[in-house]
């Protein structure tokens, strides 16, 4: 909704995908943030100049060149931000226009049957005393499993050298939300502030913002449905960096984002 007398958007009116979008730009490192915008939005301030200088700065003064310069460059998330990450550099064309916010872009399978911490178990290499398996009264014996195929079992004293194969519990739901990046329940429709303040949409809050803003009569404002994709988020990624009105500044014409 804006007020084509202040110039100014006073809020917008989506959906979860949106909020989720907004909420997995919290944990993005500012290395992977320069890098979304430095080639066609420019990075302002000292970050996108430093930036190049670790991408220019000769491997001669680099104690491990390749290591350092992908940790620095090409930092690792604290939490999984692969979807976010493959919406704001998707191709530009594949934005799904089907919401109100025209925000749906189709996720990856949900289908995943192992958390962080059991994907790093399953790639890890684990040993059992195949020994003891074979004994008649196996029931009533006590396992052993090692990472070491050099152990020696504390049972029968011998090699534990014989691989077993680590089985992860299926996800819940909650765990593979988490995982896709969607952080807020699909329940209701969330009203997103010109300053990214988020809150489930109410007739009560929209009286409340009309009143804040001083909106004498609701006909002059204006409603505007914006198609989001691949350069409508990285302005939104910007304008969230340099200005308290990021709406405003990511959309509106005349205001530069």
């Amino acid at each position: 909704m804006i007020d084509p007398l202040r110039q100014k958007v006073l809020f917008a009116e989506v959906s979860k995908d949106f909020v989720d979008f907004l909420f997995t730009l919290l944990p993005l490192p500012i290395g992977t943030i320069i890098g979304l915008l430095k080639e066609e939005h420019g990075m302002v301030g000292c970050l996108g100049k430093l930036y190049n200088s670790v991408e220019n700065l000769s491997s001669t003064y680099l104690l491990n060149p390749d290591l350092d310069r992908d940790v620095l460059l090409n930092p690792m998330s604290p939490v999984d931000t692969a979807d976010i990450l493959n919406l704001l550099t998707q191709e530009e064309g594949t934005d799904d226009e089907s919401s109100h916010d025209e925000w749906n872009d189709e996720n990856e399978s949900s289908d995943k049957q192992s958390s962080d911490d059991n994907e790093s178990n399953a790639n890890s290499d684990f040993y059992i005393c195949v020994s003891c398996l074979g004994k008649s009264n196996a029931k009533e014996r006590v396992y052993y499993v090692t990472d070491n195929s050099k152990s020696i079992c504390p049972g029968c004293k011998a090699i534990m050298s014989t691989p077993a194969t680590y089985v992860a519990p299926p996800l819940t739901e909650d765990e593979v939300s988490s995982r896709e990046g969607s952080y807020v329940k699909d329940v209701v429709t969330y009203i997103v502030m010109d300053d990214f303040e988020v809150r489930p949409m109410s007739a009560s809050l929209i009286m409340a913002m009309l009143k804040k803003f001083n909106v004498k009569d609701v006909s002059s404002l204006i409603e505007k449905v914006v198609p989001l994709g691949n350069e409508e988020g990285l302005k939104l990624l910007k304008a969230s960096l340099q200005s308290e009105s990021a709406l405003s500044t990511a959309f509106l014409v005349g205001k530069e984002a």
